[in-house]
């Protein structure tokens, strides 16, 4: 009787894990671009040449959107001065300042690649670095990964590839169609990281791309300021971490009340190998300016800044 009872208990756990298993391999292949959604449901990519690339969708899809939040910020004055790295919100609400950064670097549409950091929201995978080898489809085309820079970074074992995370990570997904529309040819590098990589790691990746790269890439931080504080002590800490950003006082960021601190931290680091450490321009906001909130208790901080020499 009792061993009737483990065979059945053995058969049960083998019948689980095939499920499991099958449910795990159909995940895997949802990735491969037969047709790709986001969350506008009239918006299907087609594969690229019959091929089996992985794809990833921007957060909305519709051109329109964009083009009408583009027209909100055509007359803003082009920055003349060369501008390696930036900071931008990846909150939607904030579209229009996500425009503005952008705008005032479209003449400098010569960009080769842009490489994208921002927070893992959600801290999902094994590794504390992780980015993607997909294509990734926005209303205005596909952005081609550079796949140099990646093989560069995952080579050196600090960075590991992942598509599973960037399916949901708008912290990237809200900035491609942005790229796509101002820099048409650039390929891209998208990174999400945990707050709790070490400074020696976040050093060595900007390391690598430093390296690696030309004086046509750019360098983004996709990151929010401080989040969910009353809007007088949003504006209070919000300044402080601009301040302590246009300083480059490294040793501080990890204290900031930003949503990824070492998304700054990559950042700031690489435009101190490239010597790039001037603020050319920078503007703030806040939701509750953005939206008119009546309820100013629990408020998210946005900033932009171009970075140049």
């Amino acid at each position: 009787m009792i061993i009737k009872k483990i065979i059945i208990f053995l058969v049960f756990l083998f019948i689980i894990s095939s499920t499991l298993i099958t449910f795990d391999i159909s995940n895997d292949q949802s990735l491969k671009k037969n047709s790709v959604k986001n969350q506008d449901s009239d918006y299907v990519v087609e594969p690229k040449n019959g091929n089996n690339d992985i794809y990833h969708s921007s957060y909305r899809s519709n051109a329109k959107i964009y083009s009408d939040i583009f027209l909100n910020v055509e007359n803003e004055t082009q920055i003349v001065e060369k501008v390696y790295g930036g900071i931008v919100p990846h909150h939607f609400l904030a579209s229009d300042l996500i425009a503005k950064f952008f705008k005032k670097i479209e003449s400098q549409s010569d960009m080769e690649t842009v490489v994208l950091v921002g927070p893992n929201h959600f801290n999902v995978g094994f590794y504390g670095v992780l980015t993607s080898e997909a294509y990734w489809s926005t209303p205005f085309g596909d952005i081609e990964p550079d796949l140099g820079v990646i093989g560069a970074l995952t080579e050196g074992g600090f960075v590991q590839i992942d598509e599973k995370p960037f399916q949901s990570e708008h912290s990237i997904s809200t900035i491609t169609p942005f790229i796509k529309k101002t820099f048409p040819d650039a390929k891209i590098v998208p990174i999400i990281i945990k707050n709790t990589v070490s400074y020696d790691v976040l050093e060595e990746i900007a390391k690598k791309i430093e390296e690696h790269d030309s004086d046509k890439v750019l360098m983004i931080a996709s990151v929010d300021f401080s989040h969910f504080l009353p809007f007088e002590d949003s504006q209070i800490e919000d300044s402080r971490s601009i301040k302590e950003i246009q300083s480059f006082n490294l040793d501080r960021i990890y204290d900031l009340k930003v949503d990824s601190p070492s998304s700054i931290y990559v950042l700031l680091s690489y435009l101190k190998l490239k010597e790039a450490q001037k603020l050319i321009f920078s503007e703030r906001s806040n939701s509750v300016l953005i939206s008119d909130m009546s309820d100013n208790q629990e408020t998210v901080g946005y900033f932009i800044g171009h970075f140049g020499k």
